[in-house]
């Protein structure tokens, strides 16, 4: 089953990236460029968080979760990692997500969304992986693309492992569900919040929610 792995790194404040004569972007060129040498793996989409521009995100496709597994206990991961750590403001964050099964997503439909000018990201956080959840979701989805004349595509999934955080409950761990929408801009997106149409829909999917994120990603490549 295909995966996306979710990785979220909070860099040192200025941190050239962007550069790859930089230090700091000559070590995500490296990660980039390992990744495509592995066995399993597809696509890879790295960007910086509009709201915390310091905060990097890749979203990468894995044939499998094995592969991404595989990668992680080779002899040449450790180092790798130790060559990251070195750009770390703190620890990172690791997801698994499958947008691939989930109905009314798709891997392609992730492609799409990502290839937009400007990416949201919101997460929801739940005790349990819920079929009402994913329901509800659907349908705000299909509001939305009736009645956001900015939005690019969509795509959303489950984590595959359960995740921490503090609206379930010191802890306690529970279920992400992720949402990922291509936009023409934020200001697209702000534009749409504040129509009816995006206010009543809102509603029916925070009800079962224990906590919420949503933020905006950039995405570049080398």
């Amino acid at each position: 089953m295909p995966v996306t792995e979710v990785l979220i790194m909070p860099l040192t404040a200025g941190s050239d990236i962007k550069d790859i004569n930089s230090p700091a972007g000559k070590i995500v060129k490296d990660l980039v460029d390992t990744l495509h040498q592995q066995d399993g793996f597809q696509h890879v989409h790295l960007g910086t968080q509009i709201e915390s521009p310091d905060v990097l995100q890749l979203m990468i496709d894995w044939d499998k979760l094995e592969s991404h597994q595989k990668f992680m206990n080779s002899n040449g991961y450790p180092p790798l990692i130790k060559r990251i750590g070195s750009l770390l403001s703190s620890a990172p964050t690791i997801i698994h997500v499958d947008f691939a099964t989930t109905e009314g997503s798709s891997a392609g439909a992730l492609i799409t969304a990502l290839a937009a000018p400007v990416t949201e990201c919101a997460t929801f956080y739940l005790p349990s992986q819920s079929s009402s959840f994913a329901s509800t979701a659907h349908s705000f989805m299909k509001t939305l693309k009736d009645n956001a004349p900015g939005v690019l595509g969509y795509a959303y999934g489950w984590s595959i492992e359960d995740v921490e955080h503090e609206g379930l409950g010191e802890g306690k761990k529970g279920k992400a569900f992720l949402l990922m929408i291509g936009w023409m801009s934020v200001q697209a997106h702000m534009d749409y919040r504040d129509t009816d149409a995006f206010k009543n829909s809102i509603d029916a999917l925070r009800k079962e929610v224990k906590g919420a994120s949503m933020y905006h990603v950039e995405w570049w490549s080398y």
